[in-house]
C-alpha cells in the first residue's frame, strides 16, 4: 500500500482523453466492459502498468524495515531472512544471493526490452 501511488504515478499518465473515446466507441460497438479493459484499455496502458510494477517490486524487495515491522514469527519475507542471516551468520551466501539477484534484474530488463520495449517505457513513464 506504501508503494501504491507511485506505481499508480507511472500508469495514470498513459489514460488520456483519446483513450475514453476508444473505450466508449468499444462499447458502442457491443463488447462487454472486461472485453473492452483487456482488448482496449491495457494495451494502452501496459507499458505503465510494467513500469510500476516493477518499481514496486523494487521498492518492497528493498525496504527491510517495513517488512520487519509487518510480519509475524511464522511469516518472514525473504529480505527480512537475509537481513537476519547476514547479522548473525558469515558466509558467501550472502554474495551468490545478491549475485542472483542481479542475474534476475537484468533477465527482467531483456524481457521487458524484448515484450513491451523499453523505449515505450521510458517515454511514457515521464
Amino acid at each position: 500500500m506504501i508503494i501504491m501511488p507511485f506505481a499508480l504515478r507511472a500508469a495514470l499518465p498513459q489514460l488520456s482523453d483519446d483513450q475514453l473515446v476508444l473505450e466508449q466507441a468499444s462499447a458502442d460497438l457491443g463488447a462487454p466492459p472486461p472485453t473492452t479493459f483487456f482488448l482496449v484499455t491495457l494495451p494502452q496502458i501496459r507499458s505503465g502498468v510494467a513500469s510500476g510494477a516493477t518499481f514496486a517490486f523494487i521498492a518492497s524487495w528493498i525496504n527491510v524495515e517495513l517488512s520487519i515491522f509487518n510480519t509475524t514469527a511464522e511469516l518472514t519475507t525473504i529480505p527480512v531472512q537475509l537481513f537476519n542471516y547476514v547479522q548473525y551468520s558469515i558466509d558467501p551466501t550472502i554474495a551468490a544471493v545478491s549475485g542472483l539477484t542481479i542475474i534476475v534484474a537484468a533477465v527482467v530488463i531483456v524481457l521487458l526490452d524484448l515484450t513491451i520495449g523499453l523505449d515505450l517505457l521510458s517515454e511514457r513513464s515521464c
